[in-house]
């Protein structure tokens, strides 16, 4: 990826933040894997900006690492990506998270 898809990538994401997703997410996207089986499933804002940030890779046909240590690089490139994020579009990923949080503490077939 570079430098200009990554720019891409992350208007996309504000686009996509802001306006509604043009792909199905459901709460159970922002828990990761392995946090499912525990007792506290709660979503955060970090998950909801990375998983619509890949949705939205696959979704312009930019394509995902499949190599564990390129895996490790579309993750550092997420991490910064999100500390350069403005508060605001911090702020509308920390809401989807808590919105996602009630559905999952009312709603619990969104785990299965």
């Amino acid at each position: 990826m570079n430098l200009d898809q990554l720019n891409q990538v992350q208007e996309l994401t504000r686009y996509h933040l802001n306006s509604g997703f043009p792909f199905s997410v459901t709460p159970r996207n922002f828990i990761p894997e392995k946090k499912i089986k525990k007792v506290e499933k709660k979503p955060n804002a970090f998950r909801v900006y990375s998983h619509i940030f890949t949705k939205t890779m696959q979704m312009h046909d930019i394509s995902l690492p499949q190599h564990p240590q390129q895996k490790h690089i579309l993750r550092s490139v997420i991490n910064s990506a999100w500390r350069n994020e403005s508060v605001y579009t911090k702020q509308i990923c920390q809401n989807i998270s808590d919105e996602a949080y009630k559905e999952l503490k009312y709603n619990p077939s969104f785990l299965i």
